[in-house]
């Protein structure tokens, strides 16, 4: 037989890096090839090549490897083989249709035992090509990957030796090294368990005319989660290989771009200058982590692709076959077109052919996961009409019995319509489980143990052109013809956790300007009641178990950490110009809460930061806990006057102005933003990466490494919650407790600020005015006096509006004039605390910090309510009782234990006075001069 293409990828066992007892040091190898038909050999679906004469080493060629150990020197193991007695992928039928030759192709797996003492495999198929016609693999085989690599004792790359598709596999050492150092094993040196795949048809033709065609892509995906690079990518046409710098040499991809959907590296196919064969031949390098999870989880990849950086490297090598004469003309084949009636534009290099599906049982639910592929017939003769085909390339599974070799003339089948004057020929493949729905391809129906896998199936259309008038009996004057191949990539990908109810989620947040946050919710920490953050996060793949992880990510100036229990250093005096601030000392308590920051991995003892296990396999440490069914954490902490956790009394000056209405003020810390999301197991639980890949940034900004660091875990969208400190409003005073003067030579009596009672000195806490007839001001005016009483409140939240009300009960006495409450804007350096939590228009993708800063304005957090009142006669030794009660207009503490919380606001303390009226003060007058 002669060759036409092949194709390598590897797995190693899950538990290879396990200890003495537990490891199992096996990797099983994959060979796909694609060959002539030879006549002594048979070739089944589903079965391995067979027949009386058949001899599958000479005319199919050796799956070959060996191991190798590289210290101060390279030694390896002999190389050993096993017949390539491949395994046929697809019915007979379809090759002689594409290129009216009798071609198959095959796979053959095979488990691989290594020695305690290697820490690295090389395969490779050997072939000997007995008859010297076709193009040797072996000089496209070496790039500078491979410098510097080929023991004597092995000769790789020597002549006669012809090693098709070499894949280099590093791994570890399972043994003591004999200097008694620890085995690699050990010591997390092994960084791939997956080899890189790249997929593409093995035998294509090229159409005559490549400028009417799509772009064509080979698909590449890695289940380490590691970037790729095209290390190598040539031509092979008349005798030699050269390289061609438009197929992504030296470029990185991944199976996932974290930045969006993309295709991967781009297949340029050239018109074959003479009617042998053309090849390619791509070689595919991962770039394995630096660091996967370093102080800043700034997770790098090594700068360099080279077997002795210990980066896997895989090849795919196929032919480009010539038009096939007779069939194939400046029109035909017809190009695949962008997914629109009656489109006339092929598709550009902007259209994605890269897909997620979510697995779901039965699969895929709603809405359907599906492809929609377009082909147009290729000309706009007069005298036909053509019958357009969507199909599968070659080496793929056929999308039905209906696409087969049968006319649809009369008959239009789904992938196959009658088409006259460039008609569009749609096929749609859903991909869902049934014999309707085409099983088989793109890996289709899958398990849920599919999940985190990619499958790749490639198209081409095809089209025959017939003579009118339509007659079933007309035979076909040119075509079929194929397309350039066009290739379909799925993600398995399974469905993310996700927060449930009690967790509040509530799109309530803006920021300090006004503008509403995304994925953030406001929560009050209601003074002198326990917060009510309680999350919730399930998971809708049965088996998944779920963490809860919340982080205070947020930093900035006079932040500081709303999980920290003490302070230390620069953070000790908290924000010293408005006040000197304790710990918030908040909790997380339930499910996974003693996970208290984002990083993974397990270390070796005394090892971190200098080793860790930076693969898919790496263990978690042991505080990480995923909780089956779901998992519940809530944040305990209270806001508490005294304790020193969030809010103050405002400190006063040694020497007060006067009139400084600030005693009793109370000043809030900054409010806390924590941030965090829910995690599946699924990278531990099906031992590959599924979720998002990383791309050296760690996922984004600070904040959001710290808060969504996941690991190859699929995860919840970020959610953040403002925990906003809240106080109600409390009536504030200056030194002398009430402002007082009098004015008119003594006929008005004025109290500028709120008056209190008590002993001098004694300004009482908020929880300690109402009802206390000892922090009641005791006032006595006299009648025909006026008496102006002036009641002040300030709200701790700067944020806040504050309206002060006079108490039905008791009421005020008769005539006494009540004045509106009224807001008294303050701009007043440390007295006005506001933190700067402002957004731009990136968000989330931003720097995100909040400041706390001294410096602000607030329009009604203080408020003012005057009475006026100049008692009569009539009320000579009466008293009378006025109580004022003020109120902040903020909902969030509604329900959240306060009963004074309402939805208009929260109804903060009452504060007092006694009025008692005594007999006007009469005295002579001595009579004027000469009166």
């Amino acid at each position: 037989g002669k060759i036409l293409g092949a194709r390598m990828s590897w797995e190693v066992n899950p538990l290879f890096e396990g200890d003495d007892a537990t490891s199992v040091r096996k990797v099983t190898l994959k060979l796909t090839s694609a060959w002539e038909t030879v006549g002594a050999c048979t070739a089944v679906v589903g079965q391995a090549v067979s027949g009386g004469g058949c001899v599958v080493e000479s005319n199919f060629g050796q799956l070959c490897w060996y191991a190798c150990r590289d210290v101060s020197a390279m030694t390896c193991d002999p190389i050993q083989c096993v017949d390539n007695a491949l395994v046929r992928d697809q019915a007979p039928g379809v090759e002689i249709e594409l290129f009216s030759q009798p071609y198959f192709q095959g796979t053959v797996t095979q488990e691989v035992t290594v020695a305690e003492s290697k820490d690295m495999l090389v395969a490779f198929l050997k072939w000997a090509d007995p008859d010297g016609d076709k193009f040797e693999m072996k000089s496209a085989g070496r790039s500078d990957y491979w410098v510097g690599f080929d023991p004597s004792s092995i000769a790789l790359f020597a002549a006669g030796m012809n090693p098709i598709v070499p894949t280099f596999i590093p791994l570890c050492t399972g043994a003591p090294e004999n200097d008694g150092s620890v085995a690699t094993c050990r010591l997390g040196q092994l960084e791939n368990y997956y080899s890189p795949e790249a997929v593409y048809p093995l035998i294509v033709a090229s159409p005559s005319d490549l400028s009417k065609q799509a772009p064509s892509y080979l698909k590449v995906s890695d289940l380490d989660g590691h970037q790729l690079k095209v290390e190598k990518a040539q031509s092979y046409s008349a005798g030699a290989w050269t390289a061609d710098p438009r197929e992504g040499q030296g470029n990185v991809f991944y199976d996932i771009d974290p930045s969006g959907p993309t295709n991967g590296p781009q297949v340029f196919i050239s018109s074959p200058t003479n009617t042998l064969y053309e090849a390619k031949s791509f070689e595919l390098v991962d770039r394995t982590y630096d660091r996967l999870e370093p102080t800043d989880l700034k997770s790098s990849f090594k700068a360099f692709s080279r077997y002795s950086d210990r980066q896997a490297s895989v090849q795919v090598a196929l032919s480009v076959l010539p038009p096939v004469t007779g069939r194939c003309s400046a029109d035909n084949p017809p190009p695949f077109f962008t997914a629109t009636p009656n489109s006339t534009t092929p598709l550009s290099a902007s259209h994605v052919t890269e897909h997620s599906c979510a697995w779901t049982a039965g699969f895929p639910g709603a809405p359907d996961c599906t492809v929609p592929l377009f082909a147009r017939s290729p000309g706009s003769r007069t005298d036909s009409y053509y019958q357009v085909r969507v199909r599968s390339a070659f080496g793929f599974p056929v999308l039905d019995a209906s696409c087969g070799d049968t006319q649809c003339d009369l008959n239009p089948q789904p992938c196959c319509c009658r088409a006259q004057r460039e008609k569009a020929c749609g096929y749609v493949p859903k991909l869902q489980s049934g014999a309707s729905f085409n099983p088989g391809m793109l890996g289709n129906p899958w398990t849920q143990d599919d999940i985190g896998k990619f499958f790749t199936t490639c198209f081409v259309a095809t089209a025959e052109r017939y003579s009118l008038p339509v007659q079933s009996t007309n035979l076909a004057q040119d075509g079929p013809c194929p397309s350039l191949p066009l290739c379909v990539k799925i993600h398995i990908t399974g469905r993310k956790p996700q927060f449930v109810a009690p967790t509040p989620l509530a799109a309530n947040s803006r920021d300090s300007a006004g503008a509403d946050v995304p994925q953030r919710t406001d929560v009050g920490a209601c003074l002198g009641y326990p917060l009510q953050l309680n999350l919730k996060a399930e998971d809708p793949d049965a088996g998944d178990s779920v963490r809860i992880f919340l982080v205070d990510s947020i930093g900035g100036r006079g932040n500081i950490d709303f999980f920290a229990q003490t302070l230390a250093g620069s953070l000790a005096n908290g924000t010293a110009d408005c006040g000197a601030f304790g710990p918030y000392g908040a909790v997380r308590t339930g499910d996974n809460s003693n996970q208290t920051a984002a990083s993974l991995l397990d270390f070796p003892p005394g090892a971190q930061p200098t080793i860790s296990s930076d693969s898919v396999m790496a263990k978690i440490k042991p505080a990480v806990v995923y909780s089956d069914g779901g998992a519940e954490q809530a944040v305990r902490y209270a806001l508490r006057l005294g304790a020193n956790n969030g809010v103050i009394n405002r400190l006063q000056p040694p020497n007060p102005a006067p009139g400084d209405q600030n005693y009793r003020q109370q000043v809030l810390n900054v409010n806390q933003i924590v941030c965090g999301a829910a995690y599946d197991n699924s990278r531990i639980r099906f031992k590959r990466w599924v979720g998002d890949r990383l791309d050296g940034s760690g996922g984004g900004f600070e904040w959001r490494r710290q808060s969504g660091h996941a690991l190859g875990d699929l995860r919840s969208d970020i959610h953040c919650w403002n925990v906003k400190l809240q106080a109600p409003p409390v009536f504030v005073t200056d030194a002398t407790k009430g402002c007082f003067r009098t004015a008119n030579g003594g006929q008005q009596r004025i109290y500028d600020c709120t008056p209190l009672g008590g002993a001098p000195g004694d300004y009482f806490e908020a929880s300690q005015t109402t009802g206390n007839a000892s922090a009641y001001r005791a006032l006595p005016i006299g009648a025909g006096q006026e008496l102006q009483v002036t009641f002040v409140a300030a709200d701790p939240n700067p944020e806040d509006q504050v309206t002060l009300f006079v108490l039905e009960d008791p009421g005020v006495p008769p005539r006494m004039v009540v004045g509106r409450s009224t807001c008294t804007p303050h701009s007043q350096p440390q007295y006005i605390c506001l933190a700067n939590d402002q957004i731009t228009s990136t968000y989330p993708d931003q720097n995100y910090t909040v400041d706390y800063f001294s410096v602000g304005s607030s329009a009604c957090q203080r408020a003012t309510l005057k009475l006026t009142w100049t008692p009569s006669d009539a009320d000579v030794g009466r008293d009378f009782k006025v109580c004022i009660i003020a109120r902040d207009d903020s909902s969030l503490c509604e329900g959240q234990g306060p009963p004074d919380a309402t939805s208009r606001g929260w109804f903060g303390e009452t504060q007092c006075v006694q009025i008692s009226v005594t007999p006007p003060d009469l005295s002579w007058l001595l009579p004027p001069p000469g009166g």
